[in-house]
């Protein structure tokens, strides 16, 4: 059998520097190493700026997903006999805006 090794780390960073306008930061880093294959790397990343409204009850949210542009991303994983690769490809980087309402 090949030796796999997976590696991953995530960190989400809250910001408020502004009332009412909070900051979400969330970094995501996986690192595959496979005896048959070279060493994958990939390193994700999204902000996110919310706008919370508390007259009207709505909270707006602006966020860029995807903002390294990662094309490609791959995982192993085991259960009792079976290994299984999967590989994605994944959306470019994009804008997204949300609408909460709250009655």
């Amino acid at each position: 059998m090949n030796k796999t090794q997976i590696f991953n780390q995530t960190a989400v960073i809250h910001l408020n520097f502004i009332t009412n306008m909070p900051v979400k930061l969330i970094f995501e880093h996986a690192h595959l190493n496979q005896q048959s294959q070279a060493n994958r790397n990939f390193l994700f990343g999204d902000i996110a700026i919310r706008k919370k409204a508390v007259m009207r009850k709505m909270d707006l949210e602006l966020s860029l997903q995807n903002i390294f542009n990662v094309k490609e991303f791959e995982t192993v994983s085991y259960s009792a006999n079976t290994i299984t690769n999967n590989f994605f490809m994944l959306r470019p980087t994009q804008i997204l805006m949300k609408a909460q309402f709250t009655f």
